[in-house]
This record gives C-alpha cells, structure tokens and sequence, in this order.
C-alpha cells in the first residue's frame, strides 16, 4: 500500500517522536530530583516533549495522506 520511501519518512518520524519524547522525560526526571537544570543544546524538557508531539502529528498526516491516495486510487479503478 506505502510506497518504500513514504514508509520510511513515517516510521523515522515516529523514531524522532520517541526518541525526543524519551529525552525530555529523562531531563524532567533530572529535574525534579535535583536542583540541577539540564538543557541539552539549550532546549528545555518542555521544547523535547513539544517536538515529540510535532513528530507524530507528522507521521500521522503523512499516513492518512498515503491512506487517502490508495483509496483514491482504488476507487477510480472501479469507476
């Protein structure tokens, strides 16, 4: 149904999400149980988490995106 390269964007755009979703959980933990404020290249837990979140809504438009093509495509097959 996908073809090999928008798989690709898709499954690396979720590896990102859960990746940066990952990294900022560590750096909040970090946070909370010290008095140490971590910044890796100077974003915040907040800025991973937010970029996280843009990763999947990414992915996921990308997915209904190559969705709606295949149906399109099947329904004008039919017609």
């Amino acid at each position: 149904m996908f073809s090999s390269t928008a798989r690709l964007l898709v499954e690396l755009a979720i590896l990102l999400g859960i990746l940066s979703v990952t990294v900022g959980l560590v750096q909040k933990l970090v946070q909370l149980t010290t008095v140490y404020l971590p910044r890796i290249l100077g974003l915040t837990p907040t800025d991973f988490l937010l970029f996280g979140v843009v990763c999947f809504v990414l992915a996921q438009a990308l997915t209904a995106r190559q969705v709606l093509k295949y149906l399109e495509g099947k329904a004008a097959g039919r017609a």
